[in-house]
C-alpha cells in the first residue's frame, strides 16, 4: 500500500518522473523547470515543506530510495547524478525554492 503521507510530492515527482519521463525530458534538471513552470506555487510549496519533512526525518537511505520509488511513483535513479536519494531530494527540494 502506497503512503499517503507526502501528497504533493507524489503529484509532482509520480507524474513528472513517470516511466517514460527520458522521453520527454533530456535531463532531470529540464523535469525540475518544467514543474516551476507548470505547476501552482502553493503546490510546489507544499512539495518543499514534504521534503523538508523527509530530509529531516531519522530515515535511511534505503528507506528514502523506497519511498521514491515505492510509495511516490518516481522512476528518476539519484545514482546517475553520483548522489544518494536523500541529496537528491535536497537537490529538488533547492531548485523548486527557486535556489
Amino acid at each position: 500500500m502506497k503512503d499517503k503521507s507526502f501528497p504533493a510530492l507524489s503529484n509532482l515527482l509520480g507524474s513528472y518522473f513517470h516511466q517514460d519521463w527520458v522521453v520527454e525530458f533530456p535531463d532531470d534538471e529540464r523535469v525540475l523547470a518544467a514543474i516551476q513552470e507548470s505547476e501552482p506555487r502553493e503546490q510546489i510549496a507544499e512539495a518543499c515543506s514534504e521534503i523538508s519533512s523527509i530530509v529531516a526525518s531519522n530515515r535511511s537511505d534505503a528507506s528514502v530510495s523506497e519511498l521514491l520509488h515505492g510509495d511516490l511513483g518516481c522512476y528518476f535513479e539519484p545514482n546517475s547524478r553520483d548522489m544518494t536519494s536523500k541529496e537528491w531530494l535536497e537537490f529538488v527540494g533547492r531548485r523548486l525554492a527557486g535556489k
